[in-house]
């Protein structure tokens, strides 16, 4: 990639919105944080493989609401990945934010997420390369599926669940 796509893609990434954890951080072996941008809602969810693994997986939707036709009451409805948003550079730079926070209070062995979306791998890509900016103890890695990535602490003597 070109200096200017570089720095484009790090100015662009480095705007988060506002957002907030609606669950206890430290205490949980689940976590999620949520944001709004205009009327849509993003949840963005650590969850723990095992209490005490420090191996977490990362998840995160859009939640809208739907009326249930019967019953003429609003419900959720949770879809994943950010598609046809209009928002998804605002999005990455949130979720970026959101995931440099847990990583600076949980200190985690490894986060791992997947893409979906085939259009969705080469920019979640970008994004565990810039895991670096976590933290200098983090490193990213892609093997196995183009769809699975991972952001790992570096020099931790453990096996990633890839190994297994």
């Amino acid at each position: 990639m070109d200096s200017f796509a570089t720095f484009l893609l790090t100015e662009t990434l480095s705007a988060p919105a506002p957002w907030k954890w609606t669950s206890k951080l430290l205490d949980d072996d689940w976590c999620q944080a949520k944001f709004t941008m205009g009327d849509a809602t993003y949840e963005v969810e650590f969850t723990e493989d095992y209490p005490g693994a420090e191996m977490w997986t990362l998840a995160f939707s859009l939640v809208t609401q739907k009326i249930h036709p019967s019953l003429r009451v609003a419900y959720p409805v949770w879809r994943s990945g950010i598609t046809k948003t209009g928002h998804a550079f605002t999005v990455f730079a949130t979720i970026l934010a959101i995931m440099k926070d847990f990583v600076s209070a949980r200190h985690p062995k490894e986060i791992q997420f997947t893409a979906d979306e085939p259009s969705r791998q080469k920019l979640y890509s970008r994004l565990g390369r810039m895991a670096r900016s976590l933290d200098p103890a983090y490193s990213y890695d892609s093997s196995g599926e183009p769809s699975r990535f991972r952001v790992y602490r570096t020099g931790s003597a453990y096996r990633s669940r890839w190994e297994y």
